[in-house]
Order: structure tokens, then sequence, then C-alpha cells
């Protein structure tokens, strides 16, 4: 029988990793190329209907959207779903490889050892392939859930009753669709949690990275669990911000999308940020004291 009790709570990890992030700012370097990208991204596409950009853009998303969307108001429509795909594309070729270098120096910090971004970068680079097919693996599993909640919502959509059983079943789907996909996001993330560290701390290749990594989640599921869900619930409010950009824009200004998107794009970074010290502290502390015997 094996004993938990000198295992680190949750809260208390995370508190930890927080104190690491302040002590060491550097570990932030590395995210804020990624959130540099993000928000060029959003202003390429924020200017993409007017000269010179609109060159290029005008006939691009005539075609595919309708001209409409090349002049104001609707332009703003258009945004935040070009946004989305330069986030995509961000993160799986990007994003994933610049939150390993952060990974990198907080597994070094956490040892007391000093290390610089480049260093950190040098060591991760030759595991950007296997970064890579990770960061992929996290997205299609998003993809694919989301997918197959679109369909359901469309099914749930054509019901036509209004009461009964049928009726209750449409409103619950139609009404809890986003906190549905706020919930199994945090599942999807805390089982992959681990992968991106193993790769980057023990230079693990993608497959074996996986196995451990998922061993090691159901070693620690509630623990994990707590961890990515308590940083991830302060970002709720701002998902649900962006998610209600058309009815903001309605009753505010075009303009605040502009606001939400840049602030949905900070925070999420800084989340992401915390929920990585937190699982690679706790990795590297279980690693280092593995749960003994108990009496």
């Amino acid at each position: 029988m094996t004993s938990k009790s000198l295992r680190p709570k949750p809260f208390a990890v995370l508190n930890s990793s927080i104190s690491i992030l302040f002590q060491h700012p550097i570990i932030f370097y590395p995210l804020v190329i990624s959130v540099f990208f993000q928000l060029l991204a959003l202003e390429i596409f924020y200017f993409a209907p007017r000269p010179p950009l609109s060159v290029f853009f005008a006939p691009l998303i005539s075609r595919l959207w309708g001209p409409e969307f090349l002049h104001y108001p609707y332009n703003f429509l258009l945004l935040p779903k070009l946004f989305y795909y330069a986030q995509v594309v961000i993160y799986l070729f990007a994003g994933g490889f610049l939150l390993a270098v952060s990974i990198r120096l907080i597994g070094a910090f956490n040892n007391d050892k000093k290390m610089s971004v480049k260093e950190a970068w040098k060591d991760c680079w030759p595991s950007y392939i296997h970064v890579l097919l990770a960061s992929f693996l996290s997205f299609f599993l998003f993809f694919a859930f989301a997918k197959s909640y679109n369909n359901l919502y469309i099914w749930a959509a054509k019901i036509q009753a209004k009461g009964g059983v049928h009726g209750f079943i449409k409103h619950a789907i139609l009404g809890s669709g986003l906190y549905v996909q706020f919930l199994v996001g945090i599942l999807i993330t805390a089982v992959l949690i681990y992968v991106i560290p193993i790769i980057v701390l023990e230079k693990k290749k993608i497959f074996p990275a996986i196995g451990l990594g998922l061993k090691f989640f159901w070693q620690s599921f509630w623990f994990t669990i707590v961890v990515v869900l308590v940083p991830t619930l302060f970002y709720l409010p701002v998902l649900l911000a962006r998610d209600k950009i058309p009815a903001l824009m309605t009753v505010t200004f075009p303009e605040i999308e502009l606001v939400v998107l840049v602030v949905s794009t900070i925070c999420a970074t800084l989340v992401d940020c915390i929920i990585a010290a937190a699982v690679t502290t706790y990795y590297l502390y279980t690693k280092e004291n593995p749960a003994r015997p108990s009496a």
C-alpha cells in the first residue's frame, strides 16, 4: 500500500509556482514572444480591409465570407474567426515550443540552477518535433470534441418540442455548450499536461512521453484536475466575454472586441504559464520524493 500524505497539496504547489514565476520573471520571456506573435496577427487582421494590406486580404475575404465583411462594423464580426485561425497556427508551430522553453527554465530554477533563455532554447530545440506532435495531439482532441459537440448542438436546435423530455434536452444542450466545452477542455488539458514537461525534462520521444504522462496523470488524477481547474476558472469570465462579443458590440461599440481579444490572449498565456509551473514543480518533486510504503 502506498502513502500519498507526503505529497504536496494543489494549492501549496500553485502558491509555490506563482512565487517561482515572480522570483524568476525570465520564465515569462518565451511566452511574451508567443503573445507578441498573436497580437501581431490580430493587428494585421484588424488592418486587413485597409490599404496596403487590402491588396492581398480583400479578395480573399470577399470570396470566402462576402464583401460586406470588408466594411465597418461587419469587419469586427469576422475578426475573432481570423484571429482564432492565427492562434491555432501559432500555437501548433511556435506556442507549444515556447511553452516548452519556459518549462525548461522552470525545471532549472526548481533545481536551484541558473539558466538563460538562450540555453533553454538550445536545450529544447532537439525535442521540437516531439513538442510539435504533442501540440498537434492536444489540438486534435480539442477539435474532435468541438466538432462532435457542434453536431450535437445542430441536432438539438432542430428539436421542435418546447416542453417535456425533448424540450428539456434541447434547452440543456443549447444552454450549456460553453460550459461543457470549458470542462471537457480542462479534462483534455489535464490528461496531456505532463507530456511536454516529460519531453523537455526527460528528453523522451513523443510516444514514451505520452505513456509516462498518462500514467503520471492517473496516479495524480485529483491533484492535476485541481491544479488545471483553479487557474482556468479565473480565465472563465474572459472566455464568456469572448463568446459574447457580438452581444457586447451591440450594447457598447465594435472596438470593444479588440479589448476582449487582447485581454483574452494575455490572460490565457498567464494561466498556461501558472499551470505549467505547477505541474512541472509537482512532477519534479514527485520524481525526487517517491511515495513510501505506509507503516
